[in-house]
């Protein structure tokens, strides 16, 4: 029996608009939701520190011309630093930092660093306080749409179920 007959032979309907938009919402705020998880965890208590003269730096532009990072090289590391575009000043520092540049950071994971502060030339750009507070605003605001899209699918599922042709 086909998938055709069964349902148009009584058995079950197919998902309509809504049930697509319930699943939509679900999986939009799982994933919000999932992600905020990452963000409220305090900074590493062993970061390590590296210094030196930038050699090779690529600035990413996201959405709407906002910074989505920016990756720096520095000389004598084989690392590549990436300054997420969560913490503040992403195109600050993009604009401040050329190759030739001195800068200082401090990270955590070998391998697949994770940057909790930045010094250009001797002065502070971002302290790990600072980047620790970022992060705990990304993860608030991933909660908020995240609850946003659960309240949404919610409130759809509530008013018209799974299979309602709206």
């Amino acid at each position: 029996m086909s998938i055709a007959m069964k349902f148009s032979s009584g058995g079950a309907l197919p998902m309509q608009k809504s049930g697509y938009l319930i699943v939509g919402c679900a999986a939009i705020s799982i994933v919000a939701l999932w992600s905020s998880v990452d963000n409220f965890r305090a900074s590493p208590s062993k970061l390590i520190d590296v210094s030196g003269v930038v050699t090779s730096m690529r600035c990413e532009e996201g959405r709407r011309g906002n910074m989505a990072s920016v990756e720096l090289e520095i000389a004598g590391s084989t690392e590549v630093y990436p300054y997420p575009g969560i913490l503040p000043r992403a195109r600050e520092l993009c604009d401040r930092v050329n190759i030739g540049t001195h800068v200082a950071l401090r990270y955590s994971t070998p391998g697949d660093p994770e940057i909790w502060s930045v010094a250009i030339e001797g002065r502070s750009f971002i302290d790990t306080q600072e980047a620790e507070s970022w992060r705990h605003v990304n993860g608030w605001a991933a909660i908020g749409v995240g609850a946003f899209f659960l309240m949404g699918g919610l409130m759809t599922w509530r008013r018209y179920g799974f299979n309602q042709h709206f």
